[in-house]
């Protein structure tokens, strides 16, 4: 299985995630998805709708392809705003925070 490290940054635009969730499906081999948010901060909603639909692009690849998501992240206010999110995404595999 594979393994692959998604950490955005404040300053990364909805492309370059777009670049990173497409490199990730690139190899159509199973994937574990380490999300970084420990250098986040935004909480710029217009962004997080572009992630809403760039992860509803790649949705049926993710149901073949993705094992489960892990989120690593040190805000405890940005921890409650991401499971908020989580229920607009609707996520297809099982999501563990660290």
């Amino acid at each position: 299985m594979k393994h692959v490290l998604f950490a955005p940054r404040d300053t990364d635009t909805p492309e370059d995630w777009y670049t990173q969730i497409d490199n990730m499906y690139k190899s159509r081999e199973p994937v574990r998805m380490m999300v970084d948010l420990t250098n986040y901060n935004s909480f710029d909603m217009k962004k997080i709708i572009k992630l809403k639909y760039i992860l509803d692009i790649y949705r049926p690849v993710t149901k073949m392809y993705l094992h489960e998501t892990v989120i690593k992240l040190n805000n405890p206010a940005l921890k409650t705003f991401v499971k908020s999110c989580l229920v607009l995404f609707k996520p297809e595999k099982p999501v563990r925070f660290i």
